[in-house]
C-alpha cells in the first residue's frame, strides 16, 4: 500500500472544521499559523474557511480538509455532551491493490483540486506519464483503445495521449441535482450538442474541464470525465 503523508511543520494535532455543536469547555489562546501545507508532495492552498493554528508549541490543522485530500472520509456524530460526541475517520480497505482509484470524493474542495489537475480520492492526476501510472497502480484490469489508448482500474479509466494521462473517466452514483448541490452552479447544464443524447453538467476548472454526463436529466447514475482540453 502506498504510504500517505502530509507535511505541515511539526504536526501534532488536528481540529474539526465542520462541527456546529456548542459545549461549555475550557478556552485557549492560539495563534494563526499561516505556514505551507504539503500533502503527498503537493502544496495545498487552504480555502478561506479553514485556518492552521499554533498552540503550546504544537500545530493544529483542519482535520476534514486533510483527511478528504488523502482519500478519507470524516464523520461527526453529535451527542448531549462533548465527551460522547464522536468524530470518525475512515479510509478504504488498506489491502486493496487499487488503492483510492474507486474512492472519488466530491466535496467542497473538489473544484479547487481539479484546477490542479487532480480528483480528490484518485491518486493519479492529469499529466501523469503512463509508466508512472503503472508503477503506482500495477497491472490494469483492462487495456484497450477507444479513440485513444486507455488503462482501466475498477470503475476508473485513464485515457492516454502521447503516453500521458489526458482524460480520467469515473462511474458515479450521484444525480445531476446532487452534483449541483455539491459543486454549485455549473458552466454548462443541458443536452449535449455533439450529436449524442446525453445530459451534461459541466464545470470549467481552467486549464482543465470537468463534466458529468447522464442518459437523462433525472438519471441517478452517470459518468464523470475530467480532461485536459489542450491535449
Amino acid at each position: 500500500m502506498k504510504k500517505r503523508t502530509f507535511a505541515c511543520g511539526l504536526v501534532a494535532g488536528a481540529i474539526i472544521a465542520s462541527s456546529t455543536t456548542a459545549f461549555a469547555a475550557d478556552f485557549i489562546q492560539a495563534a494563526l499559523y499561516p505556514i505551507k501545507l504539503v500533502i503527498n508532495g503537493e502544496e495545498q492552498k487552504l480555502p478561506e474557511e479553514y485556518s492552521i493554528l499554533n498552540y503550546n508549541g504544537h500545530t493544529y490543522v483542519p482535520l476534514r480538509f486533510i483527511t478528504e485530500n488523502v482519500g478519507g472520509k470524516v464523520g461527526f456524530k453529535e451527542a448531549p455532551t462533548y465527551e460522547d460526541t464522536t468524530v470518525t475517520i475512515d479510509f478504504d480497505n488498506p489491502n486493496s491493490s487499487q488503492e483510492g482509484e474507486n474512492n472519488l470524493n466530491i466535496n467542497d474542495q473538489f473544484l479547487s483540486a481539479a484546477q490542479q489537475g487532480k480528483l480528490n480520492g484518485i491518486s493519479i492526476p492529469l499529466g501523469t506519464p503512463k509508466q508512472q501510472l503503472l508503477n503506482i497502480l500495477g497491472e490494469p484490469d483492462e487495456i484497450g483503445k477507444l479513440n485513444s489508448p486507455f488503462l482501466k482500474y475498477g470503475n476508473t479509466t485513464f485515457y492516454l495521449l502521447d503516453d500521458t494521462v489526458n482524460v480520467i473517466q469515473v462511474k458515479i452514483d450521484l444525480s445531476t441535482s446532487k452534483i449541483k448541490d455539491l459543486l454549485g452552479n455549473p458552466d454548462l447544464d443541458g443536452w449535449s450538442d455533439a450529436g449524442t443524447t446525453e445530459y451534461i453538467v459541466g464545470y470549467d476548472v481552467d486549464p482543465y474541464y470537468l463534466y458529468f454526463k447522464y442518459s437523462s436529466k433525472e438519471a441517478e447514475t452517470g459518468t464523470l470525465l475530467f480532461k485536459n482540453p489542450k491535449g
